[in-house]
Order: structure tokens, then C-alpha cells, then sequence
């Protein structure tokens, strides 16, 4: 059972930042991660357990772990020459839990479009999230991912990365709802 969950930011771009899956699980094991799997060309990267040096560092928080975790895969990809690659790491257990009990309201798939906000720091107590933010609706805030609506066919000036990122000063990436339930889903 995978142990965390590494979501990618700026890998395989048109033409920047470009590297094959065999080559993205040859860089993470060599800086000591473990039982890498990836799943599609998506950034989304399982590991089996943390480098054996954070191990024995003691036993943080699941979190403070995760964050170490994604430290370190940033790290390996910039020494490979990967450049502003943002990693943000959980628990694979957490990701299963809000894959699995995303509370989404109604709403026309043909009209918007599910995604997940994964945020690297956890979001600020009392900040204003849901509601709507340009051709994002925000429908749920959790500490570590908001879940939101993106409505089809709007200009693709909008980055929602961007206007999050800006907002709550926190690296952020975003994932389609649907792939994250298939990536929870087939490696589970």
C-alpha cells in the first residue's frame, strides 16, 4: 500500500521540463525514495515510505512527513535539471478519504468541470474560500485541497494555479476530480 501521494507541478510542459516516466522513478529512488510508481504522464507519483535519513528522524506528523517528503522530490528533480517544479506531498490515506468522500454539490458536467486545488501549506483558519472566483467556484474548503468547478469554454487566460497561488501565498496544483478518483481508484 503506497504510503504518500506527490502530485507534480510543471513537468512534461510543451516543451519545457520534459521527462519520461522510467526516468522520474529513476530520479525519486535515487534520492532515497522508495517503491515509486507513476501513474500516467499526469505528475501524480506514489511512494512506498520515506528516504531511511526522514525515518529515522523520528516520527512527525503525517503532514510534517509528506511536506519533508515533497522537499526532497524537489530537490532530486531541480539536481536533474528540472526547473520550478513545485512537489506537493500527502498521505496517500488522506488522498483515498477525500477522493472518496468529496462532498460535491449538483452540477452540469457539461457546463463545469470537477477539479482538486492540492495547496502545499494548509489554507489560512477563517479564510473567505468558497464562492466564486472568476470561472472557478469554489464548493469546499479541507486545510490541504479545495474542490472546484471550473465552467467549460471559458478563455484560457484563467489560471486557476495562478489566482489561488496569489490569493493564499502557498504553491498550489491542479488535478481533474476525475483522474484523481481513477488514480485512487486503480492504485488502491
Amino acid at each position: 500500500m503506497p504510503a504518500y501521494a506527490l502530485l507534480l507541478r510543471g513537468i512534461n510542459l510543451v516543451r519545457h521540463n520534459r521527462i519520461a516516466m522510467a526516468e522520474l522513478r529513476r530520479v525519486l529512488e535515487g534520492a532515497g525514495l522508495a517503491g515509486v510508481q507513476t501513474y500516467i504522464q499526469s505528475g501524480n507519483v506514489l511512494v512506498d515510505s520515506a528516504p531511511e535519513d526522514l525515518a529515522e528522524a523520528g516520527p512527525p506528523a503525517a503532514a510534517a512527513r509528506a511536506d519533508l517528503i515533497g522537499a526532497r522530490a524537489e530537490q532530486a528533480l531541480a539536481r536533474h535539471g528540472l526547473k520550478n517544479v513545485s512537489v506537493t506531498a500527502l498521505a496517500w490515506d488522506r488522498l483515498q478519504e477525500l477522493a472518496e468522500g468529496a462532498p460535491w454539490p449538483e452540477f452540469d458536467p457539461g457546463a463545469e468541470r470537477a477539479i482538486g486545488i492540492f495547496l502545499r501549506e494548509p489554507t489560512p483558519r477563517g479564510a473567505q474560500l468558497v464562492g466564486e472566483h472568476g470561472p472557478l467556484r469554489v464548493v469546499h474548503a479541507e486545510p490541504e485541497v479545495l474542490l472546484g468547478l471550473v465552467r467549460r469554454g471559458d478563455p484560457r487566460g484563467y489560471d486557476v494555479t495562478k489566482v489561488v497561488e496569489k490569493r493564499l501565498g502557498t504553491p498550489a496544483t491542479v488535478r481533474f476530480w476525475s483522474v484523481v478518483e481513477d488514480w485512487v481508484r486503480t492504485c488502491s
